[in-house]
């Protein structure tokens, strides 16, 4: 065991610390350069911390089986964008990082990520408090086999100079092609709490495969749960999300006003499905009341085999399920809708089908009354655009209360 005490700088406590031992930070260190760590180490935090005077990443990880354990990382603030990151982890499609451990601590005041995984394989980043960061609190690019367990994200700022931001994102580097990015796969996310997306996303994949997300609080975020396509190195969107399981989830607009927008997203391309399944979540305010395409507590288009089932959806947006256009032999089973409403009065359902070449097969469904007040409340059981290319096959089993 090593201590940073009586060292002169945390370099020379690392390059005391033997390959495979353990160094303890028990200072408090103030620094303008990152922290990098080039060895199998483990970086325990015992009542030492790092604050950031600049703009920069406090720890980069550049070597296989490094754990980082209750690290306690401050950076700048978090009111301007820029490229500071608490933890940084970069490896190659050929030589990525391999079994690196993030556990416990608090990343908080970044201008960029709190934690940041890019070709990063069989990892585990669990009970890390991420607060007051620019763009995400937990960011993988083409992660393969890894777990994100019980943290928390609050107050994602997104300021000027980042168009979106995320609670926790899994995606790749788009401007490489796909072999030197690959998409992130084999990644479970679970319980965990986000809160406070207010410009985004709280859960985020672009072009993700075997991902499962469960078990998640999610509340306060524009989009609740978002699985969307990943552009090539052309720009071009090409990569579907594709099975991933959304389950157990709970959802929360925090809003009563029909201004967030979807509770989960299922988004595909005209090249490739989307394909999940998305059962048993508890979505809450999420859709927008004005007729949009991302109106309805679940919103899916360009999909595959897809099932949205067990999920109960109150008070959203226009619809509690919004089937826009190109879902092909997708189930709609079991969910019930509290309260599909919107002030403009143009429609309510709880199957929105609004748009073509659209397979639907639609049992067990239910409306409840709800408290809402609003100009259309629970209109239609299903309000379907009249297209030869839209069928609809009832499974029984629906209660559609008076609509």
């Amino acid at each position: 065991m090593t201590s940073d005490n009586r060292r002169s700088s945390l370099e020379a406590a690392l390059a005391a610390t033997p390959t495979g031992g353990t160094l303890e930070v028990r200072r408090d260190w103030r620094r303008t350069k990152p922290l990098e760590i080039h060895k199998p180490v483990t970086l325990l935090f015992v009542g030492g911390a790092i604050t950031q005077t600049t703009d920069a990443n406090a720890i980069d990880v550049a070597s296989s089986d490094v754990t980082i354990e209750n690290a306690v990382l401050t950076g700048v603030g978090s009111t301007e964008a820029g490229l500071g990151q608490g933890i940084s982890a970069v490896g190659t499609s050929g030589a990525p990082i391999d079994r690196l451990r993030i556990l416990g601590g608090v990343i908080q005041g970044w201008r960029k990520d709190a934690v940041f995984l890019n070709q990063v394989t069989n990892f585990q980043v669990s009970g890390v408090m991420a607060r007051s960061v620019a763009y995400a609190g937990i960011m993988v690019l083409s992660g393969r086999q890894g777990t994100i367990l019980k943290n928390t994200v609050r107050d994602v700022t997104q300021p000027p100079g980042f168009v979106n931001s995320y609670g926790i994102a899994m995606t790749r580097d788009r401007t490489l092609s796909l072999i030197e990015a690959p998409r992130t796969s084999g990644v479970v996310v679970d319980g965990n709490t986000i809160d406070g997306v207010r410009s985004w996303e709280g859960i985020d994949t672009h072009g993700g495969t075997q991902l499962t997300i469960s078990n998640n609080r999610v509340t306060d975020t524009r989009v609740g749960i978002a699985m969307v396509p990943c552009p090539d190195e052309r720009k071009v969107g090409m990569y579907a999300p594709r099975g991933i399981t959304v389950t157990e989830n709970y959802i929360r607009s925090s809003l009563t006003d029909g201004t967030r927008k979807a509770g989960i997203e299922l988004v595909g391309t005209r090249t490739e499905d989307a394909n999940a399944v998305i059962a048993n979540n508890m979505i809450v305010g999420n859709g927008p009341t004005e007729a949009a395409g991302s109106a309805g507590g679940i919103v899916a288009y360009f999909t595959r085999d897809a099932v949205i089932s067990h999920n109960r959806i109150v008070d959203p947006g226009v619809a509690g399920v919004h089937l826009v256009s190109g879902n092909s032999n997708i189930t709609i089973l079991k969910n019930t809708v509290v309260a599909a409403w919107t002030d403009p009065g143009e429609t309510t359902a709880l199957l929105w089908v609004n748009g073509t070449s659209n397979t639907v097969n639609f049992g067990g469904n239910r409306f409840e009354a709800g408290g809402k007040i609003a100009a259309d409340v629970d209109r239609y059981g299903v309000d379907a655009l009249s297209s030869r290319t839209n069928v609809i096959t009832d499974l029984g089993g629906n209660s559609l209360g008076n609509s």
